[in-house]
């Protein structure tokens, strides 16, 4: 999924995935408006790509950008190709379907982050076998030209994160700019093309000369528990790699069930859930209840 503005409206985006209805694998586009709460299937027009689940999308100059994925439940069935969808008055369209020319190996659940400054999204590799961990590393880092629609391997140098169970990552954006999320849930399904809007789209945001990119990853804390490390790095400084931020003991102090993290502005919010005062820890990791819903929050503020 992926949050984008089209004329001026705040949506989120989703494509393919599993549909336990057909009980199979698709390719649909389906739209969430976020003010209105309503969300509906998508039309793309000349073409059709490959269904698949568990890819990974981006939205900048009015196209969408499909990365990867797979198509079954294994891993055999990974997908090393790209696909473009533009956006225009006439709706939506496929520029490029399934291209394979260049498009590194980027397995699947991987990451993307936008980076309209530099007309580039940076990917970073997702999983390659389900049973092993991430390692990120520059050879499973690139950065993807949205103006030559060409790949380069990310330059970054020094320590990196490995060992990760899973991960996100998110560009630690000036307050006020929309970015990659965690995915509310629809509640209704029409019809609803945007067609009806016709105002201006919005400003690029503002430069950031910074760049500073967000991780975060959970590392096993023991055999039956992993938690939650930061790490940040400067894209303009790649040879410095990236500053751990040292959170996970502190997290492991508080007690909590914390699966995941959120980047909105220059704040990052770890979500997860709290067992009741009346709840007595056992000697092992105290799995939450099958029916928890996240209850707590822990909130970061970077300055």
């Amino acid at each position: 999924m992926t949050f984008c503005t089209i004329r001026n409206r705040k949506c989120i985006l989703f494509f393919g995935g599993y549909s336990a209805e057909c009980m199979r694998v698709v390719s649909d586009l389906i739209i969430v408006d976020i003010a209105s709460s309503i969300w509906w299937f998508a039309t793309i027009a000349e073409g059709s790509v490959a269904h698949r689940m568990d890819s990974v999308i981006s939205f900048m100059d009015s196209k969408l950008f499909v990365f990867g994925g797979r198509q079954a439940f294994d891993d055999e069935s990974i997908l090393n190709s790209y696909s473009i969808a533009e956006y225009s008055d006439k709706g939506w369209r496929w520029g490029r379907v399934d291209e394979e020319r260049e498009c590194p190996q980027l397995g699947y659940g991987s990451v993307a982050v936008t980076f309209p400054e530099r007309n580039e999204i940076m990917l970073i590799s997702g999983r390659k076998k389900f049973a092993s961990p991430f390692h990120i590393n520059k050879k499973n880092m690139f950065v993807f030209d949205v103006g030559t629609y060409t790949f380069r391997p990310n330059s970054l140098k020094g320590p990196v994160p490995g060992q990760l169970w899973w991960y996100a990552a998110y560009q630690l954006r000036a307050p006020g700019t929309l970015q990659r999320s965690a995915s509310p849930s629809p509640s209704s399904r029409e019809e609803s093309p945007l067609t009806d809007l016709s105002s201006p789209p919005p400003s690029p945001p503002p430069s950031n000369p910074n760049l500073p990119l967000l991780v975060g990853g959970w590392t096993s804390r023991n055999p039956n528990e992993t938690i939650p490390e930061l790490w940040e790095c400067n894209l303009e400084k790649p040879s410095e790699g990236m500053r751990c931020l040292h959170v996970r003991e502190k997290l492991a102090e508080l007690k909590l069930d914390v699966q995941v993290f959120i980047a909105c502005g220059r704040r990052v919010f770890i979500l997860g859930y709290k067992h009741p005062k009346d709840h007595k820890l056992g000697p092992k990791y105290d799995y939450p209840p099958a029916d928890a819903k996240w209850n707590v929050s822990v909130e970061i503020v970077f300055a």
